[in-house]
C-alpha cells in the first residue's frame, strides 16, 4: 500500500502556524515530508494514529510529528487548536534546540491553553 505524501507548507516558508480545521473528517494514513508538526488541541476527542500507535485524545493535548511519520485522525468531536509546521532549517543557528525537539514524546498533555503556549514560543 502506498502512503500519501502531503505538503502543507510553501517551499520558501520555514514556519507556518494555522488553526486546526473545525471539522469531523477522518483522514487516510499520510505523511509529511520536509517538515515537522506540533499540534496543540484544546478541544476534540477521538483517536490520532501515529505510525503503529493509536492514541486516544482526551482533554488538552499536543502531538509532535517528525518528518515522514505516518499518521491519521479519527475525530468524534470537532477539534479546536493550532498546528505549527516547521522546517529543520529554522534551527540552523541553534542545532542544540533541534536536537532537543527530537527528544519530545509523540504526545503530551497540555496544562495551558494552546494559544497561551504559542504566545510563549
Amino acid at each position: 500500500m502506498s502512503i500519501a505524501l502531503k505538503n502543507k507548507i510553501a517551499e520558501d516558508q520555514l514556519i507556518k502556524i494555522s488553526r486546526m480545521k473545525p471539522v469531523i473528517k477522518p483522514t487516510v494514513p499520510h505523511k509529511h515530508d520536509g517538515y515537522h508538526e506540533i499540534i496543540f488541541l484544546s478541544k476534540g476527542s477521538g483517536y490520532h494514529i501515529i505510525d503503529d500507535a493509536k492514541v486516544e485524545m482526551v482533554g488538552q493535548m499536543a502531538f509532535y510529528l517528525r518528518q515522514g511519520q505516518v499518521h491519521c485522525w479519527e475525530f468524534d468531536q470537532i477539534p479546536a487548536g493550532y498546528v505549527v509546521l516547521f522546517k529543520e532549517s529554522v534551527f540552523d543557528f541553534q542545532r542544540e534546540t533541534l536536537n532537543k525537539l527530537f527528544l519530545l514524546p509523540t504526545q503530551f498533555r497540555l496544562e495551558k491553553e494552546p494559544a497561551r503556549v504559542l504566545r510563549m514560543i
